[in-house]
């Protein structure tokens, strides 16, 4: 079991990702919107839907009544997600604050306060790991070799591991390829993505960047190609998110959510019923 700090952590980051999942799924209903009104062209220009133009344009589509009435739904839905995600990402600066091993992740370049606390959540005391090969393997990132004998195997697929941490360490590895800083694992995933394509090249890449991670919290060390400037970017990025204000719920507002929900309770019970669940 995780001490309790750690699993207040991992709350807090597997919040995050619902949110993002929620997000996908709703932006995925409204292009699905769109393709079926068969107003794809309108919306070519705009990479990103979800961007300032893409919204105004979104909302300005010639739709026909009721599908403006589920474009709406979806609207609102994605704003309340962006309030939510606004008052988590205020929990995780705060928390990212507090601690002096986030703010050493954070030190290489591509990783922000988010991915630190996600990835410190993951790996919780680092003195679990004896050496940089165990964190390694229970991060996922390790080949897995089935030898036997005179036979080698040539299978190359990589062991199961803690899925959440491989993911944020791949994260981290595409924002160190975004970052300008040419650190030593971004050459390595230069190399070896020409050798053996992009996503084995990206693995191989987080497993040099696990090494490292292990090094820097086993010796208190900061990250050794560390772009200072941009470290001091995001830690003033981290310090003015922690200034807005995120009040904490109190028991009246539970209390109102939870009469008027009541009031909903109906509509509730057929939607779930509409779904498919019996809970």
């Amino acid at each position: 079991m995780p001490p309790p700090e750690i699993d207040r952590l991992r709350t807090l980051v597997r919040a995050r990702q619902d949110l993002g999942i929620k997000a996908t799924l709703v932006k995925n209903q409204v292009h699905a919107l769109v393709t079926r009104n068969l107003l794809d062209e309108e919306m070519k220009e705009f990479s990103d839907w979800f961007g300032v133009g893409g919204i105004r344009a979104l909302t300005r589509l010639p739709l026909p009544a009721e599908e403006r009435g589920y474009l709406a739904r979806a609207l609102e839905q994605l704003s309340l997600l962006a309030e939510q995600e606004g008052t988590l990402q205020t929990e995780l600066a705060k928390t990212a604050r507090e601690r002096a091993d986030v703010q050493l992740l954070m030190t290489i370049p591509g990783v922000d306060y988010y991915s630190s606390v996600a990835i410190i959540a993951e790996i919780s005391d680092i003195r679990r790991f004896a050496n940089k090969k165990q964190l390694c393997s229970h991060a996922g990132v390790v080949p897995r070799a089935d030898n036997s004998g005179e036979k080698v195997s040539q299978h190359r697929s990589v062991k199961t591991g803690d899925m959440v941490l491989k993911r944020f360490l791949c994260i981290a590895v595409q924002g160190m390829l975004r970052a300008q800083q040419n650190t030593s694992i971004k050459r390595f995933y230069e190399k070896k993505a020409k050798a053996i394509g992009a996503p084995k090249a990206q693995v191989a890449a987080a497993r040099k960047l696990a090494c490292a991670i292990w090094w820097m919290l086993t010796h208190n060390e900061r990250f050794r190609d560390e772009d200072k400037e941009l470290t001091v970017q995001k830690t003033q990025r981290m310090e003015a998110r922690t200034k807005r204000v995120a009040e904490p719920t109190s028991e009246e507002h539970l209390n109102e959510l939870g009469e008027k929900l009541i009031a909903q309770a109906p509509l509730l019970e057929r939607l779930a019923r509409g779904a498919g669940n019996t809970g």
